[in-house]
């Protein structure tokens, strides 16, 4: 019965390529903006796995630009240089057996990723032009994203509009704040938490999840796209599943298919609409304060900094995992798409010299049920200790990294 209820919901093919445009919705009018923080998703990337016998063709060109820094005559200048992957399906015989075709790497921002963060970037500029400068400056504007290349290349497209080079002054080249993959909070971090890996295990196993998929058109779906792909049995969420097959959709690439069989478009919406059902129990605040809890202590506290200096604007360069993450702290529904290019935004509002905030998903105003009175807005002052209060102690997490060196591999292709 639950599943039945549950599927009427996503009766509709749901779209998780792109955002379906909504109205933006100004604050009353007795409210003043003062901040905003803004968490965007990546744009349009190529899938995070290939398969074996990999039918699909992605096309990327830059994987990345470098800049390189010379002394010449005691100044310090730069010239770019720029990665192309080559896939050649003839001669390599791992191409041939392990990788679709083109010159995408798995997980890499394809132009489609570019443009929509182009587009965004001019958004995001026209809605918030009454608290931006005229001209880009460091000390106003706050720009912080993960290591990954996709979220820095969606970062770079986004300034592209936001502040083109002629409204940048002397700052030609922008800063952009990350932190190393292995220590990074603004996505799960599963080696530095663990027990993120341990409660995802136990929510797989949860009778809720186990009665979802033991319904016969997923359990029909979910062993197909095992035979045909080779992904191994899910240890938690469907992600990789839905993964395999949406990158596809959304280039109109064909189906993953073996030798035997094709995955079609049934299987697909039954897996997607499974692992978005799932994600009330894969995000839920137990898990999520795991998962996001320590970016949104770093969030709240670049807040609190901002309302009481000068920064109006702060930009998160992200995952559709960080969105989630926050919206199942703040008991927001987990259960919706979250889209290439999706953007949460929280924007701070004063009144009667009290600080206030409210929450915006893809321009939609979010309920706010966490402490939210009136007009969907909350105190700062009561969302910042609701939101605190679900920030866990790092003790939690059932460290291992104290027992090995934090190592990377593979870092620069590491999309």
């Amino acid at each position: 019965m639950l599943f039945l209820l549950l599927s009427l919901v996503f009766s509709t093919p749901v779209d998780i390529c792109k955002v379906t445009p909504t109205p933006y919705e100004s604050a009353p009018v007795d409210y003043k903006l003062k901040y905003v923080q803004l968490i965007a998703r990546h744009g349009d990337r190529t899938p995070s796995n290939s398969y074996k016998g990999d039918n699909g063709k992605f096309t990327c060109g830059y994987v990345e630009e470098s800049h390189i820094y010379q002394e010449t005559s005691g100044k310090v200048s730069h010239t770019a240089t720029s990665k192309t992957s080559l896939i050649d399906k003839k001669k390599n015989p791992y191409a041939i057996n392990y990788m679709w075709e083109g010159s995408c790497e798995p997980g890499q921002l394809t132009p489609e990723g570019i443009s929509m963060h182009y587009k965004l970037g001019a958004h995001v500029r026209e809605l918030y032009k009454s608290i931006l400068p005229e001209v880009f400056d460091p000390e106003l504007i706050h720009l912080r994203s993960s290591g990954k290349i996709r979220t820095l290349q969606s970062m770079e497209a986004f300034l592209q509009r936001f502040y083109p080079i002629k409204e940048r002054g002397k700052y030609t080249d922008l800063e952009i704040l990350t932190r190393p993959y292995e220590i990074e909070s603004l996505k799960p971090n599963k080696d530095c938490c663990p027990i993120i890996k341990t409660l995802d295990t136990a929510t797989a196993q949860s009778e809720e999840v186990i009665n979802l998929r033991s319904n016969e058109n997923v359990t029909k779906a979910y062993n197909k796209i095992k035979r045909v792909t080779g992904i191994a049995d899910a240890t938690g969420d469907l992600y990789d599943y839905v993964d395999m097959m949406a990158a596809r959709v959304c280039h109109n690439e064909k189906y993953p298919c073996n030798d035997n069989e094709c995955l079609d478009e049934s299987d697909y919406e039954t897996i997607l609409d499974e692992y978005l059902i799932e994600n009330k129990y894969f995000y839920a605040a137990g898990s999520a304060k795991y998962k996001l809890g320590f970016f949104v202590d770093e969030m709240l506290a670049d807040a609190e900094s901002a309302l009481n200096g000068k920064v109006v604007y702060q930009h998160y360069s992200a995952h559709d995992s960080s969105i989630y993450g926050i919206l199942g702290l703040l008991g927001e529904d987990t259960t919706q798409p979250i889209p290439y290019a999706s953007t949460l935004a929280f924007e701070y509002l004063t009144k009667d010299g009290v600080n206030y905030v409210r929450a915006l998903l893809n321009d939609k105003v979010l309920p706010l049920r966490l402490c939210a009175k009136e007009n969907n807005i909350c105190t700062f002052e009561e969302f910042e200790t609701k939101l605190k209060a679900q920030v866990p102690q790092y003790s939690e997490c059932g460290n291992t990294l104290s027992q090995r060196p934090i190592s990377r591999k593979g870092w620069y292709t590491r999309n």
